[in-house]
């Protein structure tokens, strides 16, 4: 059974090795841990199913602790996380049956996801962590105004609801982000009438 500190005392060999997790009881829980001989660990889910090893990377440590690597193991074998979607292509499919046909307005939606960073687009949406979107957005609110960062983060919260209520992602990794992080508090405009 794999623990953070077994994690950490792990050292880089001249060659790839693997350490695999266990539940409680010793009993496999298809979760592994590749130690890389550059010294990166990343998590695998890995099982043999009709004579084929699946063998899918499903994040970094520590980016990804083992809490979260253990809860996207149980999805993948579970059939809830079966490809790698990308964070545009789970973005288009929220549009068109969410945004698209029930907003009087949805051009001003697809504008905003239009902005998204074309490095975070194109990740798969369950290997996106919270520091990757509050830097994009924070850098966002420094090149186009707090109020359209607030905006952004409102529709990808949106969408990461979306995400995981289909079972793309185990949990929303931006849900705990509020303006304050982003854009800050806006500032009302006083009016001439």
């Amino acid at each position: 059974m794999l623990t953070d500190n077994t994690i950490q005392g792990l050292k880089r060999k001249v060659t790839d090795y693997w350490k695999a997790d266990s539940d409680s009881k010793g009993r496999a829980n298809n979760l592994y841990l590749r130690v890389r001989s550059s010294g990166a660990k990343t998590w695998h889910v890995r099982r043999l199913k009709d004579g084929v090893l699946l063998n899918k990377r499903i994040g970094q440590w520590p980016t990804m602790s083992l809490k979260a690597a253990r809860q996207m193991t149980l999805s993948v074998l579970t059939g809830s996380i079966t490809d790698d979607s990308s964070l545009k292509a789970v973005a288009d499919e929220w549009f068109e049956q969410r945004i698209a046909t029930r907003y009087k307005r949805p051009k001003q939606v697809r504008l905003y996801l239009d902005r998204i960073a074309p490095t975070l687009l194109a990740k798969p949406i369950h290997e996106i962590d919270r520091l990757s979107v509050t830097r994009f957005l924070q850098g966002y609110a420094r090149d186009r105004g707090p109020v359209a960062a607030n905006r952004l983060l409102a529709i990808m919260q949106q969408l990461f609801r979306y995400a995981h209520k289909a079972g793309y992602v185990p949990d929303s990794a931006i849900a705990p982000l509020s303006r304050s992080e982003i854009g800050g508090e806006e500032k009302a405009r006083e009016r001439v009438l």
